[in-house]
């Protein structure tokens, strides 16, 4: 096992920046993710540490060993794809022993190797069949197998997930999980979906323009956003966001929205700003059917509702505003509906 570090990282295409001196360590046997949007630089970063990218500026290390000008065979990594890359032309078996097979590896060792990882990923009993016999969870294992046989100091995974339907994502998900867990191995991982990232990882590195937005653990990220654009991207349905000022009225401190038509009180710990946006969750939103007295609800209208079984999605038009209610119970509701709804003021996130 080994850690990782970049310091002060550059790379650029161009004029085209894509990574702008960036410092992140990922700890050794720590399952570290990138997530962010296409163009954001995740994958870039993922490749310059498997030696695939040069770098223009900074260092990169791996288990202490500076590898900026190491070739990728000699990094001691193991990548996985999002295509699989495996060989159409041999068996998973020799999928799978290649690597070793080409390194000089005795044939009863390479055996004793491809028989375990077969069995840590249950697919015994497709040693003997090509990648265009199997299904897409089959021949993605295959391609995880591939890397494990080796036994790197790190793997890197570059959205493996991709090509999966949703019921074979979830799948894999769980079997990446417990095979961290075994393995205890660094891993990167780099994906677009944030469900993968906040399930996966020990820690989040949420990436924009080629840079760090926030770094930390999924739970911290979701519940103390360090900006917009984390606010934004992580949670689904997406935060709500309203903007509008924070000024004192009547000796306390409010949140008023830009039309007047929402008034939020706040903690006295933000100041007084002509310009901010609040950010609040769709479950922080608590709806009713009718007005509740002692409560400070707002009055909008139901536009639309998504029903996904145990949870629905309500969408409400108040004035210029629009808001997401995420609600366990919506049988009740229905399009067109007036309704009211309390924002929990505990838990509004202020952006000034």
């Amino acid at each position: 096992m080994a850690n990782i570090e970049f310091r002060n990282v550059t790379k650029k295409y161009g004029k085209s920046i894509a990574i702008k001196q960036l410092n992140l360590e990922v700890e050794d046997g720590e399952f570290m993710v990138l997530v962010g949007p296409s163009g954001c630089g995740k994958s870039t970063l993922l490749r310059m540490i498997a030696g695939l990218e040069e770098i223009d500026e900074g260092e990169v290390f791996i288990g202490g060993q500076l590898v900026n000008h190491l070739p990728p065979k000699d990094r001691d990594i193991a990548i996985v794809f999002q295509n699989y890359a495996l060989y159409p032309h041999m068996t998973v078996y020799e999928n799978l022993a290649f690597g070793l097979k080409i390194r000089g590896v005795e044939k009863a060792i390479i055996k004793e190797k491809v028989n375990n990882v077969a069995k840590t990923l249950e697919i015994e009993d497709l040693l003997m069949r090509k990648p265009k016999d199997m299904s897409g969870g089959q021949r993605q294992r295959v391609a995880i197998g591939r890397a494990i046989v080796r036994d790197p100091k790190v793997f890197l995974f570059d959205e493996p997930l991709s090509n999966l339907d949703a019921k074979l994502r979830t799948q894999m998900r769980l079997e990446i999980a417990a095979l961290h867990k075994k393995l205890k191995t660094t891993i990167v991982y780099v994906t677009h979906d944030q469900v993968e990232a906040m399930t996966l990882g020990d820690r989040i590195a949420v990436m924009h323009n080629g840079e760090i937005s926030q770094l930390g653990s999924p739970q911290e990220l979701y519940n103390n956003p360090a900006n917009l654009f984390v606010a934004g991207f992580i949670g689904s349905p997406a935060m709500n966001f309203i903007k509008g000022k924070i000024k004192i009225v009547n000796d306390a401190l409010h949140f008023i929205s830009h039309n007047e038509f929402l008034i939020i009180p706040l903690p006295s710990t933000h100041n007084v700003n002509p310009e901010a946006t609040i950010g609040i969750r769709p479950e922080h939103i608590t709806l009713y059917n009718s007005e509740v007295k002692g409560k400070n609800t707002h009055v909008g209208k139901i536009v639309h509702i998504e029903r996904m079984g145990f949870e629905s999605f309500v969408f409400i038009e108040s004035g210029d505003l629009k808001r997401t209610v995420r609600c366990v119970e919506s049988s009740e509701y229905k399009e067109g509906m007036m309704v009211w709804y309390e924002i929990l003021k505990e838990k509004v996130h202020v952006f000034a």
